[in-house]
């Protein structure tokens, strides 16, 4: 439920902290990453923040995004419009442009408007580098 006037809007940090430790297995998984330093601990928490809102956020910023399970759970329960996904470390950014150029050109296996650039060995060798 959203409220109608801002003086009920909470900041992120304003937030009452659990009490009870996220048990991060109860958090759907929808990133193809796994590993320690993610932010799955916190999806309750910006869950309850984006909903306290008087309005939906159009572009939410992710930054250090790694697996990107804030952009995600964001966009997949309708929390923000769209997201953005900032990551530093390139292998982990070549898996991301990957998996939104299959998502964007469903068609051609999204590869063919990727092969029209010159990176494609580079990604693909990113992407690997990534998951090893």
């Amino acid at each position: 439920m959203r409220h109608s006037n801002a003086e009920h809007q909470l900041t992120l940090f304003q937030i009452p902290a659990s009490q009870d430790i996220v048990n991060v297995a109860s958090v759907p998984k929808r990133s193809p990453f796994r590993y320690p330093g993610g932010k799955t601990w916190l999806v309750p928490r910006v869950r309850q923040w984006l909903r306290s809102l008087d309005a939906r956020p159009s572009m939410l910023v992710e930054p250090f995004a790694g697996g990107g399970i804030i952009s995600l759970t964001a966009v997949f329960e309708d929390l923000a419009e769209h997201a953005v996904l900032v990551e530093l470390d390139r292998d982990v950014a070549a898996v991301w442009q990957i998996i939104l150029a299959l998502q964007r050109y469903p068609r051609h296996g999204g590869m063919q408007h990727l092969s029209r650039s010159t990176r494609i060995p580079s990604l693909r060798n990113r992407c690997l580098r990534a998951f090893v």
